[in-house]
């Protein structure tokens, strides 16, 4: 009696293991969650769903060229008005937009212009200096990242037209050559002609 006792037992017992598992129900849940979680970190990263890319933006190149002004290392030594021509060209279909322009002159503005000409007319200070031209193509937020140089210089006199010669008297019998000077100088400069 006793050993079918035992075997009453035993097979309960069993039947419970094999339903309710070796935890009880609550001990159950906590392990499954566990599990999960442990397996939701546990996944490869080649079985992960990469997030949806970014729209690219597009592929813009621009060139800007000088079509017109002084020379690579021109000497300018009649006048102090320099006049700059320029054109850029857009390598993208994709790309509505007007074309616009910065400028800058280095030894003279440091900073960018922002122009819708195709063309700039600078007087600079007389003097000798040099000077390098920049220009570069803007379409909406796109900028040639390479502006179009040139570098040329200004050897002009500081009194470059301020003083002409007003007459001259050729020399005759009674009197000696004479050269008439006028000036275009302000009151507080002066010129020493020697």
């Amino acid at each position: 009696m006793e050993s079918l006792l035992s075997l009453i037992i035993i097979i309960a017992f069993i039947i419970t293991f094999s339903y309710l598992g070796p935890f009880s129900d609550s001990n159950s849940r906590n392990l499954q969650q566990a599990s999960i979680s442990q397996t939701q970190n546990d996944i490869p990263i080649n079985q992960i769903t990469p997030p949806a890319p970014k729209p690219k933006q597009p592929v813009v190149l621009i060139d800007t060229r000088i079509t017109s002004g002084p020379e690579e290392g021109e000497i300018i030594e009649e006048t102090n008005k320099v006049v700059f021509e320029f054109e850029a060209q857009i390598y993208s279909g994709q790309i509505k937009g007007k074309m616009l322009f910065e400028t800058k002159i280095e030894g003279f503005n440091e900073d960018w212009k922002k122009t819708s000409s195709k063309k700039r007319i600078v007087t600079l200070p007389s003097g000798p200096k040099e000077y390098t031209f920049l220009v570069r193509g803007k379409i909406n937020d796109f900028v040639d990242p390479t502006p179009a140089k040139i570098t040329f210089k200004i050897n002009l006199s500081p009194y470059f037209k301020k003083v002409r010669i007003a007459t001259i008297k050729t020399e005759t019998f009674s009197s000696p050559s004479l050269i008439t000077l006028s000036t275009n100088l302000k009151k507080e400069e002066e010129i020493n002609i020697s």
